[in-house]
């Protein structure tokens, strides 16, 4: 508890800091500069206008799903998700809406619409959803995340707990970290999620991580603990999503061998016999340091 309070202190003397340097900068005259009271409204002022925007975009997953498919779900299951497109395309996690046999999207308005899965991709946790309707959707647009930046500040929207639309708010703190869901061995998604304590809860996945412009930064999906959670990085988000648009699912290419990291790059650990690999005379303990002339460390730490 001790840790968190700390945190959220140091957060708003950071913001304090930063809006007071602001006026400064602008030319502000001692007389002029605002007090206390009027930095912190204008910052509490910033945050509820990005809020209010945002919200309608962001949209509530009731998933009644089916029993045969998923013996590790209950019957029914909830989630987040954001429209990303206005004609009414929805970017949440592929564990939501996995094995689903119906979906129930609800919109800020109370609105609701039967959706159906456009596809979904395990190995990064991304699906997109449907809604219909004859006038165009709100819509959130989505950032770089290359350009995002450790320190910036974070907010996330989604249905914590029942909770509808619940905004918890905080920092990015790293970039580029690593999970090691049991489901997947690619490594080239490993290194693609922003880590931030902007705090998310069961149902919470499939939401917005956004920026103070209002734009998703990430794809909120874990809560490791510990204080930090950690969200997909935008743009694996939507290079994965308009391949399942287009596609249905996301076609990749493979190499018939088993392999992990290591220092140097990619670790043979089997080569399966017949194969192509095989052919090509890839062996057991062979170490790949470099793909289409780029370092495998590169796609590894890449954000």
């Amino acid at each position: 508890m001790k840790r968190k309070t700390n945190l959220k202190r140091n957060t708003i003397a950071y913001v304090v800091l930063i809006l007071f340097a602001a006026a400064i900068t602008a030319g502000a005259s001692p007389t002029d500069q605002p007090d206390d009271l009027g930095i912190l409204s204008a910052f509490e002022n910033a945050i509820t206008k990005i809020v209010d925007q945002s919200k309608p975009a962001v949209v509530s997953l009731t998933v009644k799903n089916d029993e045969q498919k998923n013996n590790n779900k209950p019957p029914i299951s909830g989630g987040s998700g954001f429209i990303f497109r206005r004609d009414g395309h929805i970017l949440t996690n592929e564990h939501v809406v996995s094995g689903a046999k119906s979906i129930k999207v609800e919109l800020f308005d109370g609105s609701t619409f039967d959706a159906r899965v456009v596809g979904s991709d395990p190995n990064t946790d991304i699906a997109v959803i449907k809604i219909e309707r004859d006038e165009e959707f709100p819509f959130l647009s989505i950032a770089e995340s290359a350009k995002v930046r450790v320190g910036q500040f974070a907010i996330a929207i989604g249905d914590p707990i029942g909770y509808r639309h619940t905004v918890t708010a905080g920092i990015v703190g790293g970039k580029g970290r690593c999970s090691h869901p049991p489901k997947t061995k690619l490594f080239q998604y490993h290194n693609n999620y922003i880590q931030t304590d902007a705090w998310i809860n069961k149902g919470s996945s499939g939401g917005p991580l956004l920026n103070i412009q209002g734009e998703v930064i990430g794809i909120t999906t874990l809560n490791p603990g510990e204080g930090s959670s950690l969200a997909i990085n935008s743009d694996l988000a939507k290079t994965i999503g308009n391949k399942l648009i287009a596609h249905g699912r996301v076609i990749r290419g493979y190499i018939d061998a088993d392999m992990h990291n290591v220092s140097q790059g990619l670790k043979i650990t089997r080569v399966k016999p017949n194969t192509t690999a095989f052919q090509c005379g890839l062996k057991r303990n062979d170490i790949i340091v470099e793909f289409e002339e780029k370092r495998c460390q590169d796609f590894m730490n890449s954000d």
